[in-house]
């Protein structure tokens, strides 16, 4: 963007081959599914043993380099302790991490932040970024015996990638497009306005830091709820024999008439019963009596 699609961009990106199926997931093919155009060339690679490269990297980057291509990125995998292979194909050499690496006594272990020109700390919205930031700038004072220097000095930038138009990344980009000029790459002045920051400056978070664990906490006020309502109903179980509450099923026959059942009372007497019954029979015949009945 910032170059308006002058460059001519080629990116290999290397996956680790696993030792004991020999074969190697290449994710970053998959996602880099939707390229299109002649001003980018993508590629995966397998490491294809226990090296931390690829055998043929050299020959590869002097074929695109021959094909047109003005700058060639190569992506590895590996956490830094003892990979930094890398180093002896490229001409700048960018280390990318996140804040969680630890206690700063593990900054000890990673070896590129021996060979990195620049450092990018990623996911620079989440908790204790910015003491990461402290903490690798002081260990590249240590590491390059920059003891005139303070940290805040150092080329370490703290990016937020997920963001757009995050101003971490431009200060990153805008540094890597410095070191590129020195090497020889062409670069016009750019489209892009400097920027004064070595970090994300504004940063929107969907879920703020404090509420990370929002679905856990609501799982844990409904389980509350749950063992509220438990508490409850066993209390009104205890209490309610003293209250003189009767269980299900069971009616009190005060007022209730036993022989009642929702309908009309009978009589039991037989001289009773038997009126009623001609009277209902008579009442049947004068009801009918009024209809035409056809004749046999």
């Amino acid at each position: 963007m910032d170059q308006q699609d002058k460059l001519r961009i080629a990116c290999v990106a290397i996956d680790p081959t696993r030792r004991r199926g020999g074969g190697a997931l290449l994710g970053d093919r998959i996602r880099m599914n939707a390229l299109d155009g002649d001003r980018v060339f993508f590629r995966s690679m397998a490491t294809r043993g226990g090296r931390e490269v690829p055998e043929g990297l050299r020959e590869v980057i002097t074929i695109l380099k021959a094909s047109g291509a003005d700058l060639v990125i190569i992506e590895t995998p590996g956490i830094g302790r003892g990979d930094a292979a890398i180093t002896s194909f490229a001409d700048v050499n960018l280390y990318v991490m996140t804040p969680e690496f630890g206690a700063a006594s593990q900054l000890e272990k990673i070896d590129m932040l021996d060979f990195a020109d620049v450092v990018a700390i990623n996911k620079f919205e989440r908790r204790g970024a910015m003491d990461a930031l402290r903490d690798v700038g002081r260990q590249l004072v240590r590491n390059r015996e920059a003891f005139s220097s303070r940290p805040e000095e150092m080329p370490v930038f703290g990016t937020s990638a997920a963001t757009f138009n995050d101003d971490g990344v431009t200060a990153l980009y805008q540094e890597l497009r410095t070191l590129l000029s020195g090497h020889g790459l062409t670069l016009s002045e750019g489209i892009l306005p400097p920027v004064a920051v070595r970090h994300s400056s504004v940063l929107r978070q969907v879920v703020p830091a404090q509420r990370v664990r929002y679905l856990a906490e609501i799982g844990e006020v409904v389980r509350g709820y749950h063992a509220q309502t438990v508490a409850y109903a066993e209390a009104v179980r205890r209490a309610a024999p003293r209250h003189g509450a009767r269980g299900p099923g069971r009616r009190s026959a005060r007022g209730v008439d036993p022989g009642h059942r929702g309908g009309p009372r009978r009589r039991r007497s037989g001289h009773r019963a038997g009126g009623g019954l001609a009277g209902d029979r008579g009442g049947i015949q004068r009801a009918g009596a009024g209809r035409h009945h056809p004749g046999p």
